[in-house]
């Protein structure tokens, strides 16, 4: 049950998690009490097995989802006993799901079709792709490959989406169709250079690890039961393999017109931390080493409220 590089967080309505490990090729459910109960999928290239899990989700009650990024598959496992129980293919790569409308909606970077996301119905066997991608996504490609990521919140007929190395918040019909958008100023964060383009040309000069440093990472997106909106930002600084962070908590108001932004949350140095939302909680699984060799990995629970914020208006 060993977690060498935990990378997707998902906590079910029991109160446990499940966890995607990168190298190990599977995922691991943890009940309430941090004790593994059931492991999902195997390393390999066969039916069922994984080579590079990304992300874990529940699509229902029965069933788990891990999508192996290097297959573009996303394999269906139960629930109960982890028995595999196929497999979709996909275009793109995903580190994020949620559950909106009746259907999971994922976010599903391709550059190639230039679409952002993707829904997936309840008893469908396909996927529908969403959301275009923003211009400078297309045309740099050390921005998509540094940067490519997206979150998401969907409720009612509304998606919200955020793209990693983008200060700008995009508001969406559940069709598709394009309603409005928010700028999230950064006060104590990195932010987003206006010249970000130039610094992820490939003949700016600058080395790999400046480049994954040069703006801020939007790294989790929800929407609380009072409409206000959580974000989670990242200053990421990679050394080697390993990938540090300074993290920030904002909140935006119900009406999108005020924020609350960059309260620092203290995280782990010794391995990057990992982030997810349920029931108006912030989740954030963090390892850390102890006594020189051994490693502690915890998850813990944080509330986000706008008590004593600073509040500031929105252009």
């Amino acid at each position: 049950m060993h977690l060498s590089a935990p990378i997707t967080l998902y906590r079910n309505r029991d109160g446990g998690f499940y966890v995607a490990d990168l190298f190990q090729g599977h995922a691991v459910y943890y009940d309430a009490r941090g004790h593994p109960v059931q492991i999902y999928g195997k390393p390999g290239g066969g039916p069922g097995e994984i080579r590079q899990a990304t992300q874990v989700f529940l699509r229902d009650d029965s069933t788990v989802v891990i999508f192996d990024v290097s297959r573009g598959l996303l394999n269906m496992y139960n629930r109960e006993d982890g028995l595999f129980r196929g497999a979709v293919s996909v275009q793109g790569g995903s580190h994020h799901a949620v559950r909106g409308n009746g259907a999971v909606w994922l976010e599903l970077i391709n550059r190639k079709r230039g679409t952002a996301l993707a829904k997936w119905k309840d008893n469908d066997s396909s996927l529908e792709y969403y959301i275009l991608l923003p211009k400078e996504y297309l045309q740099s490609g050390p921005l998509g490959g540094i940067f490519g990521v997206a979150s998401l919140v969907v409720w009612q007929d509304t998606v919200a989406v955020g793209m990693a190395a983008s200060d700008t918040i995009r508001v969406f019909t559940d069709r598709g169709g394009y309603a409005s958008s928010f700028v999230v100023p950064a006060r104590k964060r990195k932010g987003v250079p206006s010249n970000l383009l130039d610094l992820m040309d490939i003949h700016s000069g600058l080395s790999f690890e400046e480049m994954f440093s040069a703006a801020s990472a939007l790294m989790q997106m929800y929407r609380k039961r009072d409409g206000s909106l959580v974000l989670v930002h990242a200053d990421q600084q990679i050394h080697g393999r390993l990938i540090t962070a300074d993290v920030y908590v904002s909140l935006i108001s119900p009406d999108r017109r005020r924020a609350c932004v960059d309260a620092p949350l203290e995280v782990s140095k010794d391995a990057q931390p990992v982030y997810a939302f349920h029931a108006d909680t912030l989740y954030v699984l963090e390892q850390r080493v102890v006594n020189d060799t051994d490693v502690k990995t915890t998850i813990t629970g944080y509330t986000v409220d706008g008590e004593g914020c600073d509040w500031i208006d929105l252009e």
